[in-house]
């Protein structure tokens, strides 16, 4: 779930601050975010707040370095 929010933090990123339309492959990810969390849960492999930390981590950390760089 780190991996997925990453890229959809840096895909957002890209939106609103490059103004680069992206928003199809925003739309996508976001999908495939949420069928992946939703099958992590349903095979026990972890728990719900696990998967929406690991989300919120990806989400917040990858937006913050592209804004240093």
């Amino acid at each position: 779930m780190i991996g997925i929010g990453g890229l959809i933090g840096l895909i957002a990123y890209l939106i609103f601050y490059l103004q680069v339309n992206l928003e199809l492959y925003l739309a996508l990810a976001i999908l495939v975010a949420g069928m992946t969390g939703t099958a992590r849960m349903m095979l026990d492999a972890h728990k719900p707040s696990e998967v929406y930390i690991g989300f919120l981590v990806g989400l917040t950390v990858i937006p913050a370095v592209m804004f240093i760089y």
